[in-house]
């Protein structure tokens, strides 16, 4: 199985999520997503996806990470992926 990780699930993160299920190149159980608060990930864990308030557990065995956060929140991802 793959395991996709986007780490921001805001509009964009979670718009991607969607249209990979749409597009039926993935499944909901193959997409981690990620934010900063796990109340706020409640819609997305209803549909499926994985939800995580910890991106370096979730980007753990993730065969593609991709990052939608805010630019004021990219380094520091950054700097936590750089150290795996």
């Amino acid at each position: 199985m793959r395991k996709l990780t986007i780490i921001g699930s805001g509009n964009i993160g979670f718009s991607l999520a969607k249209g990979l299920i749409k597009s039926k190149d993935y499944e909901a159980r193959e997409i981690v997503l990620t934010r900063r608060s796990l109340s706020s990930l409640s819609e997305e864990e209803s549909l499926g996806f994985g939800i995580s308030d910890n991106n370096l557990t979730a980007v753990k065995d993730a065969d593609i990470i991709v990052l939608t956060t805010h630019q004021l929140y990219r380094y520091n991802c950054f700097f936590d992926l750089l150290i795996l």
